[in-house]
């Protein structure tokens, strides 16, 4: 006789890992042969603590509060594993269930798993899929199908799923049963509903609108063609689906609806094209210039807004009665962008010279010696309105009044050289305030620097082809309670030159910036979490502990995530879609890109979706590339190799002198010609044809079979993740506050406690690192290593690589840097006569 046990579980969530979501509710029926032998196993369970989420609860219908006092399943697994033991385990969705009882026992670290206790373990689900030739079918479908009674079924009970299961699993075995070949209607047909997509966002600046809600699959042909809401018929019914061949599904994982195209089938997450431009502009006004006015505003509540003068009494007396300036016409002009309307009037000081005395090497790589340095500490510089006479001192020196500004260097080399700040503090005998306020003045004139120099960079890239790669680096900050190991997941995403190695664009998902209290103040007095996503008035935002797991990948949810106690979390969604805007801003001078990016589907539609015009134009060549240590041996097979082996041979004999890149290009020709499905995915992909390589397969990210093949070859063959792959490396072994957190020797599980720092410092030091990196930091280590002799290279920057800059900058010049002089240099002195003003002390 065979002991079959039939089981179900309900649970507090979907998944244990990613939620730490628990088991509530569990059922196992024993029977023999196909008759019930009268043994069950049913008992309601503490989830200690964890609560089950809106979605869950609507399944199951048990509520918190009855479950506590109960037992938990450290107290039941023993009658647990004895009531399974040596049996023919039957659960209908397998995957699931084992899934979290496997979870379950491996917190009590039991050696064995549910497979490992019973004899066998058969999937209902997949049985029923197979038997009706689906690829997907629910428990009561497939009862229905073979008539079985499902009306108690008005909510989800572990016990009654597990006896309906035991009625489906025998019927699936009895092949005298014809079942029926459709499901049956259940529900009485509703009328069409009209339901819109997100409305068009229109720039009040540029007037134009802004719309992402389209195919983003670039084979099709409604890629960039924009979805249009339903429309009526003539006598006033709804037309079903959407305009310019859309409709609207739903997706059980997400709980919301997707745009789908119904000329491919591609579906994608619909964008709230507002939010999309917020975040943008959040992004791209991170450093905005103040340019200095005539202070004289006559502000009514601001009375340092006045300017006097006074009316002498006496020659004696010259001081006499005071009297309000009226306000300048100059008040909202700057003095740089109005140069006649100002004239330089003198320094508040003269310039001062200090001398201190440093120990370091006279030159690199030679013995320390103790030296005399002397720096120049710049005046103020005093400028007079030519409208109302007031003077006012503009600052040239940006350290000017800083407490211990001559440690600033050291500081900084320390932060950008994996120094931590208690030690920090306990080396320059410095409180962490100090320190603290010392990175919110070296982020603010990292932002002025490159914001100075980034004004060449249309410049720069106006004659270059780019080889770019994007990806995203995720790390975790609990900062709330070091206690409780229940961190927030920030990710970076960055794209890298891959010649050059110049970051372009790195930006966080944490805005610390706007105002959190009243924004989630907001979201729930409106009850915006009940709208749909894409509805939301902050749709750009997670304001829920719900949304945070989403943000970070399988390998993070080791741990239940949590919502940041300060600042605001930005959606991935919207993050890298702001990223790509940027990216877009930056380059559009650039006659041709080439762009590589990770398999992430978060990054595909995002691409999809802010290049549309670039890769029907071809000024884009965009692909995302899967890698791993297996590389493409794991997808080419006998056949193919042979083959690719044949032509090669074949070129060689036939072209003697054939260069590599030759015999290179012409194999990927070979392989963009046979391009094939992965698994599942829709997507062709392009396997590559070496063997040794990481990388395993491309995706091209546009229709390359009416793109110039040549340049389809060509970035095949330049195909790389090497710039963005080396700026994350040296992101995470440069900067303390973004190593990955430690492990423990005893579990193998990280202790999260350790990256207990705010988020914001974490933005503001990859921020500091990009500019840092990018125009003092050399590849001289990368010449020694490859060049001997007197033929070396000289070291170089990625903004000297790229054309930006000729000069090799430090981090003293980083740190003196002040705008505002450079700009009253140029306008009011113009030192450099034979260069454009925007050119002036670039090289």
């Amino acid at each position: 006789m065979t002991k079959y046990v039939f089981l179900d579980t309900e649970t507090t969530g979907l998944d244990p890992h990613k939620g730490n979501h628990r088991i509530i509710d569990v059922a196992c029926i024993e029977y023999e042969n196909s008759a019930p032998t009268g043994n069950v196993f049913k008992l309601n369970i503490n989830p200690e603590g964890k609560k089950s989420n809106k979605g869950a609860f609507l399944v199951h219908g048990i509520l918190d509060e009855e479950l506590v006092g109960l037992p938990t399943f450290k107290d039941i697994h023993e009658q647990f594993i004895s009531f399974i033991k040596d049996c023919h385990l039957v659960i209908f969705n397998a995957a699931f269930d084992l899934k979290f009882l496997n979870a379950e026992l491996n917190r009590l670290n039991f050696p064995s798993t549910v497979s490992d206790i019973c004899a066998e373990v058969t999937c209902a689900m997949e049985l029923a899929k197979s038997k009706f030739g689906v690829r997907k079918i629910s428990q009561d479908a497939a009862c229905l199908r073979y008539g079985i009674d499902i009306s108690a079924r008005t909510t989800h009970s572990a016990e009654l799923d597990a006896s309906l299961c035991a009625q489906l699993f025998f019927k699936l075995l009895d092949d005298t049963v014809e079942p029926l070949k459709s499901t049956p209607q259940q529900n009485q047909h509703t009328p069409t509903k009209a339901i819109s997509i997100p409305r068009s966002y229109k720039n009040k600046e540029t007037g134009l609108y802004t719309q992402l809600n389209f195919c983003k699959n670039p084979e099709c042909n409604n890629f960039g063609v924009v979805a249009k809401n339903a429309t009526y018929k003539v006598n006033g019914e709804l037309n079903r689906g959407l305009g310019n061949e859309y409709k609207l599904t739903w997706s059980d994982d997400k709980s919301e609806r997707m745009l789908t195209c119904k000329l491919c089938g591609h579906s994608t997450t619909m964008i709230h094209n507002r939010c999309f431009e917020l975040e943008v502009n959040r992004l791209s006004t991170v450093y905005q210039h103040v340019e200095p006015t005539c202070p004289n505003k006559a502000i009514p509540a601001d009375p340092k807004s006045f300017r006097y003068y006074y009316i002498p009494h006496s020659p004696e007396q010259r001081r006499g009665t005071k009297v309000q300036k009226p306000r300048c016409k100059n008040s909202n002009k700057g003095i740089y962008s109005h140069p006649e309307l100002y004239k330089l009037d003198g320094k508040t000081q003269p310039n001062k010279y200090i001398g201190h005395t440093v120990i370091k090497p006279l030159k690199k790589g030679g013995k320390p010696v103790k030296q005399m340095v002397v720096e120049e500490r710049l005046a103020s510089q005093n400028i007079t309105c030519l409208a109302c006479g007031s003077k006012f001192a503009v600052k040239q020196n940006p350290a000017n009044r800083h407490y211990r500004d001559l440690e600033n260097v050291t500081l900084f080399k320390d932060l950008m050289n994996k120094d931590i700040i208690n030690r920090m503090m306990d080396k320059h005998n410095l409180g962490a305030k100090v320190i603290y306020d010392k990175i919110n003045f070296f982020y603010e004139q990292a932002l002025a620097f490159d914001h100075y120099h980034s004004e060449l960079l249309e410049h720069a890239v106006a004659r270059r082809e780019l080889n770019l790669s994007t990806d995203r680096q995720f790390y975790l900050s609990n900062w709330g309670d070091h206690d409780m190991p229940k961190p927030t997941p920030i990710v970076n995403t960055s794209s890298v030159d891959n010649e050059s190695g110049f970051v372009f664009v790195s930006n966080v998902n944490f805005d610390f910036i706007s105002d959190f209290k009243e924004i989630n103040k907001e979201h729930r007095e409106k009850k915006e979490q009940e709208k749909f996503p894409y509805y939301r008035r902050y749709a750009q935002y997670v304001l829920s502990n719900d949304e945070v797991n989403v943000q970070a990948p399988e390998a993070e949810r080791t741990v239940e995530l949590q919502m940041p106690p300060k600042g605001l979390l930005v959606q991935q969604t919207y993050s890298v879609l702001a990223h790509f805007a940027l990216l877009k801003e930056k380059l559009k001078y650039c006659p041709r890109i080439r762009l590589y990016a990770d398999n992430d589907s978060g990054i595909k539609l995002a691409i999809g979706a802010i290049f549309p015009d670039w890769i029907a134009n071809e000024t884009l060549y965009a692909f995302q590339i899967s890698a791993d240590k297996a590389g493409s041996a794991q997808y080419l097979d006998e056949t193919t190799t042979e083959h690719l082996n044949k032509v090669e041979a074949e070129l060689i004999k036939e072209y003697p002198d054939i260069s590599k890149a030759e015999i290179k290009a012409r194999l990927w020709q070979e392989q963009l010609a046979n391009r094939m499905r992965v698994g599942n995915a829709k997507s062709e992909w392009i396997i590559s044809p070496n063997k040794e390589s990481r990388l395993g397969m491309l995706l091209p990210l546009g229709d390359v079979k009416n793109m110039n093949q040549y340049q389809v070859i060509k970035s095949l063959t330049n195909a790389s993740l090497h710039g963005v792959d080396n700026w994350f490396q040296i992101l995470r072994r440069h900067v303390n506050f973004l190593e990955r957190p430690v492990t423990s020797a005893t579990n193998s599980k990280r202790w999260n406690a350790y990256a207990g720092y705010n988020p914001e410092w974490m933005v503001k030091l990859i921020e500091i690192k990009r500019v840092y990196f990018n125009y003092c930091m050399t590849n001289e280590r990368t010449i020694n290593r490859n060049f001997k002799g007197n033929n070396k290279p000289k070291p170089s920057t990625p903004a000297m690589r790229l054309g930006l800059t000729r000069k090799l900058y430090t981090a003293e010049d980083l740190l003196s840097f002040s705008l505002d002089k450079v700009r009253i240099d140029e306008v009011y002195r113009n030192k450099t006569e034979h260069k454009p003003s925007f050119m002036n002390n670039r090289f």
